[in-house]
């Protein structure tokens, strides 16, 4: 069982590619889990990945980047207020919300900001906030976020809506009320498939990761989730994606909302209500949401500590040593002080190609094109065979609309991948 193989047993158990987070992002994650060098060992969790939904959430948990933040995308809520209060002002009891994933919380939080700030009460609606990650959903059910995280509230928003603590703030309770947090997995087929459809669903921040087969299948559940005229919210560089599976855009550009293409005809306010369940959450519809859940995922949660800040180190620092840092700030939800970390070495020495293309994907994961594609052109310049760059910019064309150039990236990948340079793992990060 070499490190590869393992990779190849993620991806099909989650949908991840792994190779655009670099290698050595995994073997980063497998620390205190798996000692990498014995084969033996890697089958065995290997084996238990496959099998074990908590094990497998609990390393997605620090391999992917949490980057998040509240009112993300302002466009996207301004639109979210229109839609509840239309359908609202049609007669809808409730509004059913699904923001997956919803990493630690800011996103679904912003939703119930919004709507109370445009007059409207929170108990319209449901937020049902889910991440295939039980550590990720406890802490985004604590409410409890640092000031790294704050920093995107106003002075106004924080007064009202949070309350202050020693590490930071907390969500005030008028705000956790409208929102159940689940555990759940948007790339298993039984996603939501005994529940009531949702009038509005958010996913964001997953598509990027995925290879193109996940992708189709996560947008294929997003599409069967939405009720009738319903509404789903991706990122800026999914919309193609979400277009490929039938999902048009509709709203302002920077909503960047699709519909079911057959509501296309319909412009989002002519669109009829979609019918809202009674206040009362069948209890059938939150099994199949938490489905294969361990039942410790599925409580209130309890009062753990959390975790302390990461120390950022200072420059100059050895290659790898910036490397480990910056990662582990991304993938505690701290993309902006790892890019600061990253671009602390440009004054001391020319930064290595595995270092720009984590900055490639931490700028992905912010939404900055312009800086991704600098990152990855500057990796590549620097090593052309580098085989995390080249697939995660084969990722970015497809996303473009650039089949033919995506195609030609994954051939050079693959390439690279099987001619590694003599005396080192090509791709290793």
């Amino acid at each position: 069982m070499s490190m590869a193989r393992l990779a190849a047993v993620l991806a099909d158990a989650t949908g991840i590619d792994v190779e655009t987070l670099g290698r050595g992002g995994l073997a980063q994650a497998l620390v205190g889990r798996c000692d990498p060098e014995d084969e033996d060992a890697l089958a065995r969790y290997a084996e238990r990945i496959a099998t074990d939904t908590d094990a497998r959430g609990l390393l997605l948990a620090d391999l992917l980047v949490h980057e998040t933040s509240f009112f993300r995308y302002p466009g996207s809520f301004a639109l979210i207020v229109e839609e509840v209060r239309r359908r609202s002002a049609g007669g809808a009891p409730w509004v059913r919300v699904l923001s997956a994933p919803c990493s630690t919380g800011q996103e679904p939080a912003s939703i119930v900001m919004a709507l109370l700030e445009a007059g409207l009460s929170g108990a319209v609606v449901q937020v049902d906030a889910v991440d295939v990650s039980a550590a990720v959903v406890e802490r985004a059910r604590r409410g409890a976020h640092g000031p790294t995280a704050l920093r995107s509230l106003s002075a106004e928003r924080r007064a009202r809506f949070t309350t202050p603590t020693p590490e930071g703030a907390r969500l005030v309770a008028e705000i956790q009320a409208p929102i159940r947090y689940l555990t759940g997995d948007l790339l298993d087929p039984r996603f939501g498939a005994e529940g009531l459809p949702y009038d509005l669903v958010l996913c964001r921040n997953l598509l990027i990761y995925l290879s193109l087969a996940a992708r189709e299948r996560v947008l294929r559940t997003v599409r069967r989730l939405l009720a009738p005229g319903g509404m789903a919210f991706v990122g800026h560089a999914e919309v193609a994606a979400a277009r490929r599976v039938g999902l048009v855009p509709a709203g302002p550009a920077d909503a960047y909302a699709v519909i079911h293409e057959l509501s296309r005809a319909l412009s989002p306010k002519a669109l009829p209500p979609a019918p809202s369940p009674a206040p009362a959450v069948p209890a059938r519809a939150a099994r199949s949401v938490a489905r294969g859940v361990s039942p410790a995922a599925r409580v209130a949660a309890h009062s753990r500590p959390a975790p302390g800040p990461l120390f950022a180190p200072a420059a100059p620092e050895p290659v790898e040593s910036v490397l480990v840092s910056a990662r582990r700030l991304g993938q505690a939800g701290r993309a902006e002080e790892a890019l600061a970390l990253l671009a602390r070495v440009e004054g001391e020495r020319t930064p290595s190609p595995d270092e720009l293309h984590l900055a490639a994907v931490l700028e992905r994961a912010l939404g900055r094109a312009a800086e991704v594609e600098r990152s990855l052109t500057r990796a590549l310049y620097l090593d052309p065979r580098h085989v995390p760059t080249l697939r995660l910019a084969a990722l970015v064309a497809d996303e473009e609309g650039e089949q033919e150039k995506a195609r030609r990236l994954r051939e050079r990948a693959e390439r690279a991948a099987a001619k590694p340079v003599a005396g080192a793992e090509a791709g290793s990060a």
